[in-house]
């Protein structure tokens, strides 16, 4: 019997996909921009944003520039 705090055993893969892996983290980022996105979308007029400059700011802000 383990008596130490408990640690997962989960597995950090979604699935492969021809030899790629899909990761639980690459999900969680992919979901987090594209809330995002839609937020920003959502209230592009409101904050003066064109549909292109709101795509341009949710990609700046993926890639970190």
């Amino acid at each position: 019997m383990h008596s130490g705090p408990y640690v997962h055993d989960i597995d950090p893969i979604i699935a492969s996909v021809g030899g790629a892996h899909l990761w639980w983290y690459g999900l969680s980022y992919s979901l987090g921009f594209l809330s995002v996105y839609l937020s920003l979308r959502r209230r592009r007029t409101e904050l003066g944003f064109t549909d292109r400059e709101t795509l341009d700011l949710v990609l700046r802000l993926a890639v970190g520039d």
